[in-house]
Order: C-alpha cells, then sequence, then structure tokens
C-alpha cells in the first residue's frame, strides 16, 4: 500500500484529469485516485482478461463505474490519442515500459508519465529522453524490505537528455535517497565480488564511486 499511496501523492500536484493505468491489475490504483480527488476520471487497462474482471468487480463495489472504465489491450493501445493526461506503468521491467512507450507514441504524445519499473532504471533513464520526455523528479518508497523507485516525467519538445551518471545515479528529491543509495551501494560491492571480467569491473568500480560520492556530499 505504502507505494500506491505514495503514487497518489505524486499524482496530486500535476493538475491531471484522466489517468490511464497501464497493467492495472485489480484496479485499486485507479480506484484510490479518482476517491482521493487526484483524478476526475479513470481509465483502467490490462492485458489479461482475469485480473480486468476483478478490477471491473472492485470498481462497481466502489460505486465507480461511472467515472472509471476497464479496458482490455496490450500496453497504451486501448487508449486513443488525447483521452488521457496522465500515464502510470508500475510494477513491470524497465526495458517492457520503453517498448509500450514506444509502441504508442502517438498516444502518449503532450502527456505526463508516472513509472515504477522494477528493474532496468538505468536503461529506462536513459531513453525517456529518446521518446521526448524529462525526468522532473524521482521518488523513493520502502516496502517490505525493498526500495522502490518511481520516476515522473513530463512530455517535452526539447528533453533533457540526462549524462551517463544521472542515468545510473537518478535524479533524486526525495529526503530517503542517501539511505537508498547506501543500499544500493552495498549491492555494488557485492557484485564487485564476483566479477572476472575486467571491464565490467571498471565499470562496476565507476558506479560505485559515483554513488559515494553523492552519499559523502
Amino acid at each position: 500500500m505504502k507505494r500506491l499511496n505514495r503514487i497518489i501523492d505524486l499524482i496530486k500536484p500535476l493538475g491531471c484529469k484522466v489517468l490511464a493505468d497501464i497493467g492495472t491489475d485489480h484496479g485499486y490504483l485507479p480506484i484510490s485516485a479518482v476517491k482521493k480527488n487526484a483524478v476526475s476520471r479513470a481509465i483502467a487497462c490490462d492485458i489479461n482478461p482475469k485480473p480486468l474482471s476483478v478490477a471491473s468487480k472492485n470498481i462497481k463495489s466502489n460505486g465507480l463505474t461511472d467515472v472509471i472504465e476497464t479496458r482490455l489491450g496490450n500496453g497504451v493501445s486501448p487508449i486513443k490519442p488525447n483521452e488521457a493526461d496522465l500515464f502510470v506503468l508500475s510494477g513491470m521491467g524497465g526495458k517492457l515500459i520503453i517498448d509500450i512507450l514506444e509502441s504508442g507514441k502517438e498516444i502518449i504524445y503532450g502527456s505526463k508519465l508516472i513509472l515504477q519499473p522494477q528493474h532496468d532504471l538505468e536503461f529506462l533513464r536513459g531513453q525517456l529522453s529518446r521518446l521526448n520526455f524529462t525526468i522532473n523528479n524521482e521518488a523513493i518508497v520502502f516496502e517490505k524490505n525493498i526500495y522502490y523507485v518511481i520516476i515522473l516525467a513530463a512530455y517535452d519538445e526539447n528533453p533533457v537528455k540526462l549524462t551517463e551518471k544521472e542515468c545510473f545515479t537518478g535524479i533524486f528529491h526525495d529526503e530517503s535517497r542517501i539511505d537508498y543509495r547506501r543500499n544500493e551501494i552495498e549491492k555494488i560491492k557485492k557484485y564487485i565480488g564476483k566479477i572476472t571480467n575486467e571491464a565490467d569491473f571498471q565499470a562496476a568500480k565507476l558506479k560505485l564511486m559515483w554513488l559515494q560520492e553523492l552519499v559523502n556530499k
């Protein structure tokens, strides 16, 4: 629930009206977003009929069928261009998120994004500018002994391209960033001990140095 509540808190200041929740599962995010007045309407999308059926039941039990619609389909394809001004993609890998966004460039045009990748964060950060999105902020949620990163981005005709270092370390203003980066340092230290390839070893050492510099500021 921490992740869901944090995402809702991040949605509220954006001033968006229609949320498209891609990979909605049981529909908890759009239900909460509408109930807390973070958006006025929502579209809950999923590629699998079974969880979408559960989402429909949850929406109905909350009396929100007039403002939350469910749609079956792959990625953002169930959404029409200009129909939603905010897209949320949470709980999937960074490479899959980029694939989904790239396949629906006309649909996500001009919108805002909230992304919660499970892995491949560095790749995702590096690719967003290619799709004309600039990362404005990142938040951290610590839930069940795991750190989750939430990325906020907005469509930009002249997107800010991150450096290699920024793609790895992130663009954080979150007060939990030091604890998160300390955790990442420990993970890299363990990884370095298992590396046999010299190029991979040097690359890991560089990333370790980047994190240590930020922690020691």
